[in-house]
């Protein structure tokens, strides 16, 4: 049975929004929908269903008035959901976990999943916290009531660690408990696994507002942070990271290029709704510095700097040499301590920086592969080609395959 309507050339598409996350990361969504709408002049009317309480009526409103030309779907999954899944209704649906679109009835065509790359994410909270070579325990705190996305962040996390030679403790909220009605009594459980840790200790948060509840433990466990304890946080709310004590550090996960992906692909589909399903994933993410995660070290110092350098050069053509230079500092100095820190050389870094490059780009554009290679920091496509396919175990064009 077909649920949308025809769209009519004379008026703006009707597009629903299920958004459940008020706040800096729904309105980052909407400035990057926003932003696709603005580049390919387009405009459609969008209905935002917001609360939790509101869904199961907003998706009455969308199927059984045959009001909707498109919709798009927060991360999180309900049993709500599944006679949308069950309609021919355009579909994008927004940072699932890996596992969650395997979880997700297979229309086969009319839909896409946008996939968060976990594994990026948390790579980037190891290299943060490895470079200052100074801590001796590390830890993942899940969210309230461990929701899938959770629990596949600390699983990341602690195979990120296991592959540097290091180990992780988790903590998990009680079953019923939601992580902004903490208790006092499971604040104390949180302080008492805090102080089981030998310091300095690098802690890890499933988002910022259970990074919030770790800077509350450790004070009731009168552990200083950053100097005893470090935490990061996953989200980069402002209205959080900015307004505790100390200011927490984040990692931001860039959730305006998810808007506009999410855009341009129900864009597409509102096109072509025969296209077949696509998985697209989300591998933009940076690291916010505040004080929670304040370098302890001079030597995780300069290892930072050097990682900021490649980060932000590696794809200019920058090399180990451009590397040294930048920093002032000797070669075989960097080089040792940026080893130690980071189990790994200037070089290897800096071509595990322009592959994961690569790899954005394969599936995030359709530039062609060449142009790719020389966008990453290689004059010679063939080096680049050779280089990816050491680190992926496959060719260029294999990798891109699996968009689609």
């Amino acid at each position: 049975m077909r649920h949308s309507k025809p769209h009519s050339p004379d008026g703006p598409r009707r597009v629903f929004v299920v958004s459940l996350c008020p706040g800096r990361i729904e309105r980052d969504l909407f400035r990057g929908i926003r932003r696709f709408l603005s580049e390919s002049g387009s405009f459609w009317d969008l209905e935002i269903v917001r609360q939790l309480g509101e869904v199961p009526t907003g998706i009455s409103r969308i199927l059984e008035l045959h009001s909707a030309d498109g919709v798009m779907l927060g991360y999180d999954v309900h049993d709500q959901y599944g006679r949308l899944y069950e309609s021919d209704i355009p579909l994008v649906c927004m940072e699932f976990s890996p596992g969650a679109p395997e979880t997700l009835p297979r229309r086969g065509r009319g839909m896409s999943v946008l996939e968060t790359d976990v594994d990026g994410l948390v790579q980037t909270a190891c290299a943060h916290f490895l470079s200052q070579g100074v801590f001796r325990d590390f830890g993942y705190v899940e969210a309230g009531g461990s929701p899938q996305w959770s629990v596949a962040r600390g699983d990341a996390y602690e195979k990120s660690l296991k592959r540097h030679g290091f180990s992780s403790r988790r903590f998990a909220w009680k079953p019923d408990e939601q992580s902004h009605g903490v208790a006092a009594g499971t604040l104390d459980l949180l302080s008492a696994w805090l102080r089981g840790f030998r310091l300095p200790a690098a802690i890890l948060a499933a988002n910022d507002e259970t990074a919030q509840f770790v800077l509350f433990a450790c004070r009731r466990a009168g552990l200083a942070v950053p100097r005893s304890v470090a935490v990061l946080g996953i989200d980069n709310e402002e209205v959080i990271c900015e307004n505790v004590w100390p200011n927490l550090s984040s990692i931001d996960l860039c959730r305006e290029q998810t808007g506009y992906l999410a855009a341009q692909e129900l864009a597409a589909l509102m096109e072509s709704p025969g296209r077949e399903m696509r998985l697209v994933a989300l591998s933009e993410c940076r690291l916010v510095r505040r004080s929670s995660t304040a370098n302890a070290s001079a030597a995780g110092a300069m290892v930072q700097r050097a990682i900021d350098y490649i980060e932000a050069n590696a794809c200019a053509g920058r090399g180990a040499a451009d590397v040294v230079r930048a920093l002032g500092v000797s070669r075989s100095l960097l080089e040792r301590r940026f080893r130690e820190l980071c189990g790994e050389s200037l070089l290897q870094a800096i071509r595990r920086r322009r592959v994961d490059e690569a790899r954005r780009l394969l599936l995030d554009s359709d530039a062609p592969i060449d142009t790719i290679c020389i966008e990453c920091g290689y004059r010679e496509p063939n080096s680049m080609r050779a280089v990816f396919r050491a680190h992926t175990g496959m060719s260029m064009r294999a990798y891109r395959a699996r968009k689609c």
